[in-house]
């Protein structure tokens, strides 16, 4: 299985294959674009991290369980600078998402998410 965003008419989407299959991932119907960065197999299923753009222009985080996408709590308004999924995995049946935002001095901090509750590191 590979990875990929494919630019179509102005549009990222989101999409992975599987046997020369082309999976697309689905966002929301009002969203503009959508960002897959890793994909995991497990037990059968896949799991893949990124985010999808909403109608309003800002970032949702959020991960797909074979195609069906569960969004994550966003990140306090202080804490929304170019925020950012790089990998999601599952353990024990627990979903956790790893990333990042950027400070008011562009530093990278490192968060993650439990399921869809967020945690952050200071």
């Amino acid at each position: 299985m590979l990875k990929c965003n494919i630019k179509s008419i102005s549009i990222l989407i989101a999409c992975y294959w599987v046997n020369n299959e082309r999976i697309d991932l689905t966002a929301s119907t009002l969203s503009k674009d959508a960002v897959a960065w890793d994909i995991f197999v497990k037990g059968g299923q896949i799991y893949t991290g990124g985010y999808y753009i909403n109608k309003d222009g800002s970032r949702v985080y959020c991960y797909w369980i074979n195609g069906e996408r569960t969004d994550l709590i966003a990140l306090p308004p202080n804490f929304t600078k170019y925020p950012g999924i790089r990998t999601t995995f599952s353990q024990d049946g627990t979903i956790y998402s790893l990333g990042y935002y950027l400070d008011s001095y562009d530093n990278h901090i490192p968060c993650y998410w439990i399921n869809t509750k967020d945690r952050f590191y200071r």
